[in-house]
C-alpha cells in the first residue's frame, strides 16, 4: 500500500481521530498482558508511535520504560506536546532503520503501522536485530485475512483495499526468516465508533488522515459516505483487530 497521508500536517487530526478511550485500552492491556515478559520494568520500542497514544499506554501497562520511533516530525511534535512519560523517549527513525543498538528491546510494538514500511523484509531483518531473544513482537492491526473494520464495507472497492493490507500468514513467514515465532493471535473486539453514527462522523473527518480511506477515491468515498449515512445512526458497528504475537527465539 503506498504512503497517502501527510502524517506532519494531519498530526492534530491524527491524535483527535486515533484517541483511545479506557474501555478500549483497557482490552488491548489484558490482550498483550498474556505475552508481556515478566521482568521488572521491560524496555518497549513503539515503533512507528504516532502521536504517543500507545507510547503513554505501555508506561501505565507495565511500567516500561518506552523508546518511540516516528519518522513524522509533526506526529512527534503533537505527541510531544500531548506529554511523554518520564523515561521515555520520542526518537526520529524507521522501520527500515532503527536507532537502537543490537539486543536491547523485550517488547516491540507495531500498531496499524505494519502496512506502512516501504521494505518490509529490512524492517523485519531491523527487529530481529534489536529483539533480546526471549522477546517479544506484538503487532496490531487489520489484517487481510484478520480483523474486522465495521463501516468499511460500505465503501465500494473496500474488498481490494482489504486485500492490499498485509496478512497473517504472510507475516509470520516474513519474521520466521529473522528468528521469530509465532505464540499467538487474538481478536480484541470493539473499541471506539460502536454506532453507524459515530463511524460516518469518524469518516468525515479522517479522510485525509485515516490510510484506509485515503486509499478510496472520490466518487468511491462520496458514495461510502452515503451509503453509511444511509443506515439507522444507532445501528452497531461490528469492529475488531488483530494482535499478532511473535516470540524471539
Amino acid at each position: 500500500m503506498p504512503e497517502l497521508i501527510d502524517y506532519d500536517r494531519v498530526a492534530g487530526r491524527y491524535q483527535t481521530g486515533r484517541g483511545l478511550s479506557i474501555k478500549t485500552l483497557e482490552a488491548w492491556r489484558l490482550a498483550v498482558a498474556e505475552f508481556v515478559p515478566t521482568r521488572t520494568s521491560p524496555s518497549v520500542l513503539d515503533l512507528g508511535a504516532g502521536t504517543g497514544i500507545f507510547t503513554r499506554a505501555w508506561n501505565t501497562w507495565c511500567d516500561a520504560c518506552v523508546v518511540a520511533v516516528e519518522p513524522s516530525l509533526g506526529m512527534r511534535s503533537e505527541g510531544s506536546a500531548s506529554g511523554i512519560p518520564s523515561g521515555s523517549a520520542y526518537v526520529a527513525g524507521t522501520g527500515e532503520f532503527l536507532p537502537l543498538k543490537d539486543s536491547c528491546v523485550d517488547i516491540a510494538w507495531l500498531s496499524t503501522v505494519l502496512h506502512h514500511f516501504r521494505d518490509r523484509d529490512e524492517c523485519a531483518r531491523e527487529l530481529g536485530r534489536v529483539v533480546v531473544r526471549g522477546g517479544v513482537l506484538l503487532i496490531r492491526g487489520l489484517f487481510s485475512d484478520a480483523g474486522q473494520i465495521g463501516w468499511l464495507d460500505s465503501f465500494p472497492g473496500a474488498d481490494e483495499v482489504r486485500t492490499s493490507m498485509p496478512s497473517v500468514v504472510g507475516t509470520v513467514a516474513l519474521f520466521e526468516q529473522y528468528g521469530f515465532h509465532q505464540v499467538g493471535l487474538r481478536e480484541v473486539i470493539g473499541g471506539e465508533r460502536e454506532t453507524a453514527g459515530e463511524s460516518a462522523a469518524w469518516v468525515r473527518m479522517m479522510r485525509t488522515a485515516d490510510t484506509l480511506l485515503a486509499s478510496f477515491d472520490a466518487e468511491q468515498f462520496r458514495a461510502g459516505l452515503a451509503n453509511l449515512e444511509d443506515l439507522p445512526a444507532d445501528q452497531p458497528m461490528t469492529h475488531s483487530l488483530a494482535l499478532l504475537a511473535l516470540q524471539r527465539v
